[in-house]
This record gives structure tokens, C-alpha cells and sequence, in this order.
């Protein structure tokens, strides 16, 4: 298993970095998108809510929400990876950030 400071292999990271450019050329107004070390931080326009982190798990994209006001990892939803991933992703993103304190694992 993946540790978080073991480096990425590089399909994962060219994954990771494919997916955070389609998320940039599609980002809703305000949000931000980041690629970091191991994952990409998306952030809705309010910073007070939360952030998306986004990983790679086995084959699949982890979308994970932090929720600010309850301190905790409380959403999370899989992704396989494919070019309507940033797509979908995004789609996610927005109906989830609509009730930020709502627990969702799949």
C-alpha cells in the first residue's frame, strides 16, 4: 500500500496532474485547484466550508471532502480513471459542497 510520502509512480502522477488541468480548465467560479506532492486540493469559493483532497487509490481517483465546521473526513467518493473523470469529479464536487456537514462514503 501507498504511504503518503512514498513518491508516485509515474502514471499515477501523470494521472493526478492530467486531472487537476482538466479540473482548472473547468473549475467553477471561485474554486481553486492545487497539485501537490500526492494529491489535488480543490477549494470552493468559501475556504470556511472545506476542501476536496484527491488521491489515487489501486486504479481509481479518491475524492474526499474535509469538512471545517465538523473536523473531519466526512465524504468520500471513487472515480475510475478515464477522460470524463474531471467531468464528473466537478459535478460531484458541487452537489456535495451544497450540504458540507452531510456524511456520504461510498
Amino acid at each position: 500500500m501507498l504511504k503518503w510520502q512514498d513518491p508516485l509512480s509515474p502514471q499515477v502522477e501523470s494521472n493526478l496532474q492530467m486531472l487537476a488541468s482538466d479540473l482548472r480548465a473547468n473549475k467553477p467560479r471561485g474554486w481553486s485547484v492545487v497539485f501537490s506532492k500526492n494529491e489535488v486540493i480543490a477549494r470552493p469559493p468559501d475556504r470556511k466550508i472545506g476542501k476536496f483532497s484527491i488521491t489515487v487509490v489501486g486504479e481509481r481517483f479518491c475524492v474526499s471532502f474535509f469538512s471545517r465546521q465538523l473536523s473531519i473526513w466526512n465524504k468520500r467518493k471513487y472515480f475510475r480513471v478515464s477522460g470524463t473523470t474531471a467531468a464528473k469529479v466537478k459535478t460531484w464536487m458541487e452537489f456535495e459542497i451544497d450540504s458540507p456537514v452531510k456524511r456520504v462514503s461510498e
